[in-house]
């Protein structure tokens, strides 16, 4: 067979269903642009975060194989669509005699074809994205960035060898699709099974139970790991609901005698068809648009809540801790002396004993010198005791302890105990408590993942038998007033770098590594969204195309019952709006109870302000919304362009 009459065979197939290949164009252009524009960012991240982003250079390469493996998945569910779409057009060519392998050319080259235009398209996008953020930098620095103005041509081989991969895999998925159909089956292979899908209400309840059991299961996870608990009983539920729930509803819909109204009865039956055959699809669609809510949700709470995550880890400018005297000693002269340099006034100074543990707490009983294990991990307490006569010695307000009465305070809500009995395999002795409800000395606050108690005593001696073995450390914290210079503190961080035996946090410096180590991560966040974006667009449009053609027979049919155009088009509209509202106003529900999980994942990173997740929910959400219907109101165009 000539390749003169194979280009002019694909040529000419491109043209006739440019609704079909433009946008499976535009898929390889968006998973190539992506993959190149994450590939210049990691090279290149010390330019476009202020500092050198620890988090992307350590999982760079995970996100290489994310972007890789949702690459592969989204081009194998697209070119499923566009294979069968273009089987027919196969079936013709065998039909005036065109030998398999001449078969398998034209496929390659229609592949070929259309990957060299998205990968010239996407470098060229991403080099002009490139000049674009120099330009930006320039403006706003005054640097002119030589990096972002050349050209990597070792990264460009490397891209266009991983999609030529990619692109002769789904040669071969095409391949096989066709191969193992007749040519009759070719030529039928979108048809459209006429029968009519049976609900079962026994997997419609459970579907339903199952659904609201995982939103109450979000609701109250209290350990970090039911997070990863909960995500696959999401998806799980999420199924469930567009395979079993939604059907059963449908088919009740069915029984009304509003049904039997033209207007209704086209759409609904219409609905049921599809439920029943593309429920998955519709489960991918909310899934997918879940995952946009909840990562442009994370990234923005993280964002805007900078400054209560900072806060919130220290409550002075710095914090010192060690368990050597000798160091403690050498590390106060080394205070005093940059003090003198920078004549910097310290505020709030604090310089006591520590001594930590943990404990089982049930009820008004703590246990010391238990083995962690699942079963006890929800009671688990971090424990922090310190001396009477140091807590006195810098809080305002003193305290005064009676005979077996300790003082305590809780990071979470009140424990309200008027007594506590420490016990451990041996002893057991009872407390009477008086609760405070601030504590002055609480500089640096763990985190928020595990509850954590501090306890005043008026020695240490008074409960060591029972508390056992503890972590003694000598802890030195203060605030510099705004007056003093920032290299003061950069001068502090190099002083003590040079001690080994001591822990040390300084707000400031915690304030730049925020920025380094989390910056990059949540480019690499808002870029993974953007990319799940497109993705879904497409998805709604590959959906639209997929239905359009496959329903286009059954309003030939309609129409020549006398069925009139207007009505058609009310009832398309009809069905796709009740089609793809249920995606989205099932991301929304689960967005709202996934709020739970954000909040339990934040605050591993002290990220205590529940305000700040809902407000950024709620602007995501919305914008979300808007994006989704513009999206939908275009496809729908396409899909009434097709039946019509």
């Amino acid at each position: 067979m000539k390749r003169g009459i194979i280009t002019k065979i694909v040529t000419k197939q491109i043209k006739q269903s440019k609704e079909l290949y433009y946008p499976f164009i535009l898929s390889l252009f968006t998973n190539v642009f992506a993959i190149l524009m994450y590939s210049e960012l990691g090279t290149n991240i010390e330019i476009v975060v202020p500092t050198n982003s620890t988090f992307f250079q350590e999982f760079f390469w995970l996100g290489i194989i994310i972007l890789g493996l949702f690459s592969l998945i989204f081009l194998l569910y697209t070119n499923n669509i566009v294979t069968k779409r273009y089987a027919k057009n196969i079936g013709v060519l065998l039909t005036i005699g065109i030998p398999k392998k001449g078969i398998f050319l034209v496929i390659s080259l229609l592949y070929l074809i259309m990957y060299v235009i998205g990968f010239v398209l996407a470098s060229l996008g991403a080099y002009i994205s490139k000049l674009i953020i120099a330009g930006i930098i320039k403006r706003t620095t005054g640097v002119l960035e030589v990096n972002l103005l050349t050209v990597d041509f070792s990264l460009l081989l490397n891209v266009f060898l991983f999609f030529f991969v990619l692109v002769f895999i789904l040669i071969i998925q095409s391949y096989i699709m066709i191969s193992r159909k007749t040519v009759r089956q070719l030529l039928s292979f979108s048809a459209v099974p006429t029968k009519i899908p049976k609900s079962s209400s026994g997997k419609a309840v459970l579907g339903l139970i199952f659904i609201i059991f995982t939103w109450t299961i979000m609701t109250r996870l209290k350990s970090f790991l039911g997070i990863f608990l909960a995500v696959p009983l999401i998806i799980i539920a999420t199924y469930l609901f567009f395979n079993y729930v939604s059907i059963n509803y449908i088919s009740r819909m069915k029984r009304s005698k509003k049904f039997l109204k033209v207007e209704n009865f086209i759409p609904t039956s219409n609905l049921l068809f599809r439920m029943s055959k593309n429920g998955i699809s519709l489960a991918n669609i909310c899934i997918l648009s879940t995952l946009i809510l909840l990562a442009l949700t994370t990234a923005s709470s993280v964002f805007f809540g900078k400054e209560t995550m900072i806060d919130n880890r220290l409550n002075r400018d710095v914090y010192i801790e060690t368990n050597s005297e000798n160091e403690s000693t050498s590390i106060k002269e080394s205070i005093n002396t940059l003090k003198e340099e920078y004549q910097a006034t310290f505020v709030n100074y604090a310089e006591y004993d520590e001594f930590t543990t943990d404990a089982i707490l049930k009820e008004d009983v703590m246990y010391f010198g238990l083995t962690l294990t699942p079963e006890n991990i929800s009671n688990h307490w971090a424990i922090s005791i310190i001396p009477l006569e140091d807590y006195n010695n810098y809080a305002p307000e003193k305290l005064s302890l009676e005979e077996n009465e300790i003082a305590i305070y809780s990071l979470y809500t009140p424990l309200n105990l008027s007594t506590l009995k420490m016990q451990n395999q041996a002893l057991q002795k009872e407390f009477k408590i008086l609760e405070l409800d601030s504590f002055y000395i609480k500089e640096r606050i763990p985190s928020y993942l595990f509850r954590h108690l501090y306890i005043v005593v008026d020695s240490i001696n008074e409960i060591n038998e029972i508390v056992g073995s503890t972590e003694e450390s000598h802890v030195i914290s203060f605030d510099v007033t705004e007056e003093v210079d920032t290299e003061f503190f950069y001068s502090l961080d190099n002083a003590l770098k040079s001690k080994r035996t001591i822990f040390y946090e300084i707000k400031k410096i915690v304030s730049d590594e925020w920025i380094m180590y989390f910056g990059g991560g949540l480019i690499l966040l808002i870029f993974m969204s953007l990319l799940f974006m497109m993705t879904f667009i497409l998805t709604l449009y590959f959906k639209q195309i997929s239905e359009g053609y496959e329903d286009a027979k059954r309003y030939d049919i309609y129409r020549k019952l006398g069925v009139s155009e207007k009505i058609i088009k009310n009832s398309t509209s009809k069905q796709m709006l009740r089609i793809f509202s249920l995606p989205l106003l099932g991301a929304l529900l689960h967005g709202i109870f996934s709020l739970f999980l954000i909040r339990r994942m934040l605050l591993a990173f002290r990220m205590s302000s529940f305000m700040i997740i809902l407000n950024s929910f709620l602007v995501i959400a919305f914008i979300f919304a808007v994006v989704y219907y513009i999206s939908y109101k275009l496809t729908s165009r396409v899909y009434y362009r097709i039946i019509s």
